[in-house]
């Protein structure tokens, strides 16, 4: 299992209250609730980057197409995401 490292934070009651609103509604414990929310929310801007590095490699091989260059790097690539 992975260290648990204790934080303090100061947060606006109005945030507190929808954390802990969520908490109750999964079933557990505000601390669980942070832990869940901050990761899905670090994720999900991994998952923006990505997406935009993808649409961007998707308009350069559109450019290339249109003026009539082969493209041959693989879209996929661009979906590595490393780091924040």
């Amino acid at each position: 299992m992975a260290k648990k490292v204790r934080i303090n934070a100061t947060m606006d009651p109005d945030h507190l209250a929808r954390i802990d609103e969520y908490a109750e509604r999964m079933g557990i414990n505000r601390s669980a609730a942070i832990c869940i929310l901050t990761a899905q929310a670090l994720d999900g801007q991994a998952g923006i980057r990505a997406l935009s590095k993808l649409a961007d490699q998707y308009e350069r091989e559109e450019a290339l197409a249109r003026d009539g260059e082969v493209v041959n790097a693989p879209a996929f690539s661009v979906l590595e995401t490393g780091g924040p």
